[in-house]
């Protein structure tokens, strides 16, 4: 398998690694560079980071099935993604059109006090060495306003967006702003 579909892959571990399982992120934050050169052939590292993203991610989808509870951690990284992937085939795959929802779900999260510039830079920084994009040249404030929009239409009329709280935790808000979305795409343009 190519370095970029295994990075590609990645995307979904570190999704659930950033809103549900710190350890799963210093997994990641150390060990993925190599995770991804060697074709997860690293002793140990590669067992725990599968383990604990399989276990999370069906801890968070067995109990709502039927999709009854709407604030669904899982979401965190496809508020913005849908909009972005449609409009980017084919340049951007699927988790890299996610990694790029998180980096800005992340900003928005810095924006709100949610999450320290100095984790968000640990984020970043994790993104950048799974070789995953942390921007798009879509990613304008008005583009990513209406991919929210579009996301409220599948989210019963409430935007319930997954920010993360710190590393491994997660708030649901249904407050955001378009202004909010504006300094997102700048703080992130400053840390190119």
């Amino acid at each position: 398998m190519e370095p970029r579909q295994l990075s590609n892959g990645l995307a979904e571990i570190l999704k659930m690694a950033l809103v549900k399982d710190r350890r799963l992120f210093e997994l990641l934050e150390e060990h993925g560079e190599r995770l991804i050169e060697s074709r997860f052939q690293v002793p140990g590292a590669a067992e725990e980071v599968l383990d604990r993203s399989i276990h999370g991610m069906l801890e968070e989808l067995q109990p709502n099935l039927w999709e009854e509870q709407l604030e669904r951690l899982v979401d965190f990284g496809h508020t913005f993604s849908p909009a972005l992937e449609m409009r980017a085939l084919p340049s951007l795959l699927h988790g890299e059109a996610v990694t790029i929802d998180m980096a800005f779900s992340t900003a928005l999260s810095v924006g709100r006090g949610l999450v320290s510039n100095a984790e968000a830079t640990r984020v970043l920084d994790t993104m950048s060495a799974l070789r995953l994009p942390t921007s798009h040249e879509l990613c304008r404030p008005e583009f990513l306003w209406q991919a929210l929009e579009e996301a409220v239409d599948h989210r019963d009329g409430l935007q319930r967006m997954p920010l993360p709280m710190g590393i491994g935790d997660v708030s649901f808000v249904n407050d955001l702003q378009p202004a909010e979305i504006s300094d997102a795409v700048a703080w992130l343009a400053d840390r190119r």
